[in-house]
């Protein structure tokens, strides 16, 4: 009986400090150095993140973009109170949506990330990111939302409460990370792992569960790259045994993470490696960059041993008043609701959960602040593309418009961009992946605009197959794309093959003198 209250009592022990290890109550364990690391990381996503936006915001977002933020306001907010403007479309565009206001946002926001990058106030620069970030990349009714930006928008946020006070802070020695905020990053970099684990474990995909899913994973990846095409061509025992290392790292390293210092530094760096794999092989924008650099608020300044520098370790500033008061209180109500929407995933059911905590979910689900993140639970067996295709002589030869990051030309594969995120044809991606169940009017807008030979919209493209004079009639195919064998690249010089489906939307025509257009007959 003594041996066993003995065990439990080091087990509880032992529990206790892995606990105050990870939510950084034992003061061995500072984060200055990790804290100042992930700031500058940080940094950088946010500073690619909004160059996409300086080159291709207003040609989205503008009056008369693609998808145009004004359009989506007047066809749907026109009427609606502030709560409801606030809840549907969380943006400063609400106030004003013109060109000058997107170039506003895309090059402040780039200004403000190179600032925090040279640790110049980097809260406040953080909170500027942030909600220009989201004033830009809030989701537009059914516009897909790219996968990328819910984690960049998230970090930001937990940044603001962990970064050091003041204008040049360097390693904040006065300012040490607060507990509350370290917890709530590591919790992040958890629920990162951890769900992207769990959604391809709960949503009954055969293809996880019968180990087919990384057959196929390069081939619908979002811009696959030459290294992609390569360990696609691998035999199918090879991707078995990818598919087991990546539940080892999103469900392993995860739970390696609660354990302790050394098992955190295990974690990281097989999250790392995992990640970056990913981002080489499928180009999948700022994504993989950002899981990264959370990550790293899971090491303290004893990480690695050898690169240890003592700091005089002050106790977290103490926060009184109003400031102490939103501190506490948004940092509170971020954890209860995204432990809330963790339990909500794992399958507890709503009816379960008070409505008192549903309502402020449902609130803030655009402004991206507390996410689920389940990237690629449900595999597609296919990749379908699609493509915009022009005529000038009546609809006798058709010429495509070649995409300057994805699939053009089957003698090349796409090269690896990332982190950079094409905004274009990433969406353009994402509506091809869902062309099955929906299809979208922002595409149509496309074409019109490049009948129209506007040059904002054909710089888009890799080149302009019409530049003398734009297209009087454009269409939209679907194509499905599939790789080549080694042997028929060898014989054909070929990585790829497009096959047609079908008419992803009918086709228009601008008639040449009133300059009106018209909708095409579908194709049989």
């Amino acid at each position: 009986m003594p041996g066993a209250i003995t065990k439990v009592a080091g087990f509880r022990s032992t529990i206790l400090h892995a606990l105050r290890s990870f939510t950084g109550l034992d003061a061995a364990d500072a984060c200055f150095w990790p804290r100042w690391m992930f700031l500058r990381l940080l940094g950088v996503v946010l500073t690619v993140a909004f160059l996409g936006f300086c080159l291709e915001g207003q040609v989205l977002l503008g009056p008369h973009g693609l998808t145009s933020a004004a359009g989506f306001i007047d066809a749907t907010l026109a009427n609606a109170d502030l709560p409801t403007r606030l809840r549907t479309y969380p943006s400063l565009l609400l106030l004003n949506a013109s060109d000058g206001m997107v170039t506003f946002l895309s090059w402040g926001g780039l200004w403000a990330a190179l600032l925090l990058v040279l640790n110049i106030w980097p809260r406040a620069m953080l909170g500027m990111s942030l909600v220009f970030f989201v004033s830009l990349s809030c989701r537009m009714g059914a516009l897909p939302q790219p996968i990328q930006d819910p984690c960049l928008v998230e970090a930001t946020f937990l940044a603001i409460f962990l970064a050091p006070s003041g204008s040049r802070p360097g390693l904040g020695a006065s300012s040490p990370p607060h507990p509350l905020a370290l917890t709530a990053l590591r919790f992040l970099a958890f629920r990162v792992m951890f769900e992207s684990g769990m959604a391809k474990l709960l949503s009954g995909d055969e293809s996880w569960r019968n180990f087919t899913a990384m057959d196929r994973m390069y081939l619908t990846g979002m811009f696959p790259s030459v290294f992609g095409y390569y360990l696609h061509q691998m035999p199918h025992w090879w991707h078995v045994l990818e598919q087991c290392f990546t539940f080892v790292v999103e469900l392993g390293a995860p739970l390696l993470a609660l354990v302790g210092r050394r098992a955190r530094v295990v974690a990281v760096l097989l999250w790392t490696v995992f990640q970056l794999v990913i981002s080489v092989a499928a180009n999948f924008g700022f994504l993989n960059a950002v899981a990264i650099v959370v990550g790293i608020m899971l090491l303290d300044d004893r990480t690695p041993d050898g690169f240890q520098r003592r700091l005089p370790v002050e106790r977290a500033e103490r926060l009184r008043g109003w400031r102490g008061g939103v501190f506490f209180g948004l940092l509170g109500a971020h954890f209860t609701l995204a432990v809330v929407r963790l339990v909500m995933f794992l399958g507890v059911p709503a009816s379960v959960v008070p409505g008192v905590l549903l309502a402020p979910v449902a609130f803030i689900q655009n402004m991206m602040l507390v996410n689920v993140y389940a990237p690629f639970g449900v595999m597609i067996d296919r990749r379908e593309q699609i493509e915009f295709e022009g005529s000038d002589d009546g609809g006798r030869t058709w010429k495509r418009y070649p995409y300057r990051h994805t699939f053009a030309d089957p003698a090349r594969m796409p090269s690896v961009v990332s982190p950079y995120m094409p905004r274009f044809e990433g969406m353009m991606f994402l509506l091809g992946r869902f062309a099955g169940t929906q299809r979208n009017d922002a595409v149509v807008t496309t074409g019109a605009l490049l009948t129209e030979g506007a040059p904002d919209v054909t710089r888009l493209f890799e080149s302009n197959p019409f530049p003398d004079r734009p297209p009087d009639q454009m269409r939209f195919v679907l194509y499905r794309i599939e790789f080549n064998s080694l042997e028929q690249k060898q014989a054909t010089g070929h990585y790829w093959e497009r096959t047609y489906v079908s008419e992803y939307l009918p086709g228009l025509q601008r008639d040449p003198e009133t300059q009106l257009l018209r909708q095409l007959p579908p194709v049989r």
